[in-house]
């Protein structure tokens, strides 16, 4: 009985695989020499079969992504099948055959999403051709589990990004000498969606919705930079190189970050070396930046500027204690040279290197701060937003650092360039007063003779930025000019480019 089923189940299979009506008369077409092959065990189907290849097939794959282990998950629950049916195939695998076929469109490789093994096994199916080794029941199961998971890969890729940038930059750095618990430094620290159970469960439903192009069409970024790079790839004259970074940058654009870029906001590139201001997507400012070394990379990250401080002074992090000032401990002169202060956060009185240990320049009772005015390394203003990496957007007291053509040389923050025109588009809502007084106090240079030269002491000043404005710090190799829509090309100063790349690549 059972083989009887298998050979009317290819019946129904083989004519309707190739026939564009999904309810056609299954028997229409067929003569005796299509049913002779039918008795040969090579095309016996059956439910047990068609199990144990998809069983074959996901456990002997080692799932580490969450869209794969869901694949694996669905189909060892013994979940309907979504491709395969008493009908033949869907005629959805050829919409996704072909939207594989013009994956490099997208900068993205076939391989990824088993396109040939795809194309092979379809091509199987159409020319029933079959053998001991390729049966028509594994050629079945391979199709219904590899639809399925190249499926659910590409849907949530072009929705959220095939690379997943938490995992991949922050595991790039091990910090510490803790052995029996490895840290890293975080390099990547933007708020971005990611693939959830909801859209899963709507990408399976529009499998059984016969909905499989709809959800193609809605999933692809609607971002206008994602169309930028799109249609710069699509251009005959690009070289191996440019194609590779356009496609690396596509994939940059696909990370859906939760903080809006609408109305006015700041973005900060990192590989351009540039800010720029935006309002209403028109550029109103741009300047050069400083940004952090090799070993002290700026992260990419997002958040809002809601405050400035002038004459601020500068509190130093931990981490810069560990690496540049425990060395220095007992040496007054170094304290002194560089205006470093060591306070305790609970009283406020100031304790002498002479007295200080390494246990209590590292733990939280005490900070070293560095005095405000001339001398001080955030320069005479800080624009702040909330993040815990201690990373902000400040002024410099090292002007020639700017007229360099690689600016790595910050401990991670942000150095500007013209501190006040950042300042006057924050505050562009009616405060000429605050902005006057922020220019003067800029410009001015002048130096107390009582006190050492340079070491004046200013008064402190906060100013609010209300509404707070949405800062992204990003990392683009390519980006479109502002003014003339150009794609410019910038160094991959922290070569993260490769390993972009590389995942983008794994099969």
């Amino acid at each position: 009985m059972g083989r009887l089923f298998g050979v009317l189940f290819m019946m129904f299979l083989l004519v309707s695989s190739c026939s564009d009506d999904k309810h056609a008369y299954p028997f229409k077409h067929l003569s005796y020499e299509d049913l002779r092959p039918l008795k040969k065990s090579d095309y016996i189907v059956s439910k047990q079969k068609l199990d144990f290849y998809i069983d074959s097939f996901r456990l002997s794959e080692r799932d580490t992504n969450y869209v794969d282990i869901v694949t694996n998950r669905y189909y060892a629950e013994r979940r309907p099948y979504l491709w395969i049916s008493r009908w033949g195939i869907s005629k959805q695998a050829d919409t996704l055959l072909q939207k594989f076929a013009e994956a490099r469109k997208a900068g993205l490789p076939e391989q990824r999403f088993f396109f040939y093994r795809l194309s092979e096994n379809l091509h199987r199916m159409k020319e029933r051709d079959f053998d001991n080794r390729h049966t028509v029941s594994r050629t079945l199961a391979a199709l219904e589990y590899y639809l399925t998971k190249s499926y659910l890969r590409y849907c949530s890729g072009q929705r959220f990004g095939f690379v997943n940038p938490n995992k991949l930059f922050n595991h790039l750095e091990q910090i510490g000498d803790d052995t029996l618990r490895i840290r890293y430094r975080t390099l990547f620290g933007m708020p971005i969606d990611a693939v959830d159970k909801k859209f899963l469960s709507q990408a399976f439903k529009s499998i059984r919705d016969g909905c499989v192009n709809q959800f193609l069409n809605d999933v692809r970024p609607k971002n206008t930079l994602y169309e930028s790079f799109y249609e710069e790839l699509q251009h005959r004259n690009l070289t191996n190189s440019q194609r590779r970074i356009l496609s690396i940058n596509l994939e940059r654009s696909r990370w859906r970050m939760k903080l809006a870029q609408e109305g006015r906001f700041v973005w900060v590139n990192l590989p351009a070396q540039q800010l720029q201001a935006f309002e209403k997507n028109q550029q109103k400012l741009s300047m050069k930046i400083c940004l952090g070394s090799l070993k002290n990379k700026t992260p990419i990250l997002s958040g809002t500027i809601k405050y400035m401080d002038l004459n601020p002074y500068w509190i130093v992090p931990k981490s810069i204690v560990r690496k540049d000032i425990i060395a220095h401990i007992g040496d007054t002169a170094y304290f002194a040279r560089k205006h470093f202060k060591i306070l305790s956060r609970k009283t406020g009185s100031v304790i002498s290197p002479l007295e200080v240990t390494e246990e209590m320049l590292l733990g939280d009772d005490y900070i070293v701060r560095q005095e405000n005015g001339n001398i001080n390394s955030l320069g005479k203003i800080i624009f702040r937003f909330p993040n815990p990496y201690s990373i902000y957007l400040h002024d410099s007291n090292n002007k020639e650092a700017f007229n360099r053509s690689l600016r790595t040389v910050s401990h991670g923050c942000i150095r500007l360039e013209h501190p006040y025109e950042l300042a006057e588009f924050l505050l562009n809502n009616g405060k000429e007063k605050e902005t006057e007084y922020i220019r003067s106090a800029l410009e001015d240079t002048s130096i107390d003779e009582n006190e050492k030269e340079g070491t004046k002491r200013k008064v402190q000043r906060r100013y609010l930025v209300d509404p707070a404005v949405p800062l992204f710090i990003v990392y683009y190799t390519a980006f479109p000019c502002a003014t003339n829509g150009r794609m410019q090309y910038y160094p991959d100063i922290y070569d993260y480019d490769d390993l972009i790349w590389h995942h983008l690549n794994v099969k």
